[in-house]
């Protein structure tokens, strides 16, 4: 929101939806203090204390990964099998037995008999572990999109044209006519989703251009 009406400003009351967070999978509350901490502490934001208390929740968090990528449980471990709800066939890791659904994470710990962090360590853990595969994807779209940023836009493209996005991102597209992909994601209501639907229908045409002029 901040950025929005320092960057862009606005002409109407301002409407905060879920779907204008960019990248929420990576901009989750349990993660606040790993994103802000280091850019507070370099404002003078944080004391001591706070700086001390978060790189201990850090390392914390790196003990517990680091464990649960090693630590195996091996067939006959009753105590495992019931937090599975099923016995074990073959041996699996922690970090592996966590990403099934049904299992959370304290009870995984106490079945194996490992020591319990801190509630709050032991969350951050399990969302990383669990949706871990998500949260690369998204990362991977980030680093994608950041590459793509100035891709020229041709100031004569019908956004009509283009399957997906709805009809104020079409308005605000061909009003502001932006000159690349980087500029149309500075428009206040072009979510980060229709940046990508305008990435592959560009990608889409230059390749049929492409195409074109070979024949």
């Amino acid at each position: 929101m901040v950025d929005d009406l320092v960057t862009n400003g606005t002409q109407e009351p301002y409407r905060m939806f879920t779907s204008r967070a960019e990248y929420r999978l990576i901009l989750r509350q349990d993660n606040a203090d790993q994103r802000l901490c280091a850019i507070g502490r370099k404002f003078g934001l944080l004391s001591d204390g706070q700086w001390q208390a978060f790189e201990q929740k850090q390392e914390a968090i790196e003990v517990l990964k680091s464990q649960m990528k090693s630590a195996l449980v091996f067939p006959g471990n009753g105590a495992v099998d019931a937090v599975l709800n099923e016995p074990m066939h073959k041996e699996y890791r922690l970090s592996e037995l966590i990403k099934r659904p049904e299992v959370n994470l304290p009870d995984l710990l106490s079945a194996a008999a490992c020591p319990l962090p801190e509630l709050e360590v032991i969350e951050q853990v399990e969302i990383e572990f669990k949706y871990q595969g998500y949260i690369d994807r998204q990362t991977q779209e980030i680093s994608r999109l950041k590459a793509q940023q100035g891709l020229a836009i041709p100031l004569d493209l019908d956004y009509s044209t283009i399957s997906g996005l709805s009809n104020e991102v079409r308005q605000k597209l061909a009003q502001v006519k932006p000159e690349n992909l980087g500029q149309a994601g500075r428009i206040s209501g072009v979510t980060p989703a229709a940046v990508s639907l305008l990435l592959v229908h560009l990608k889409r045409k230059g390749g049929l251009a492409k195409r074109a002029a070979t024949i």
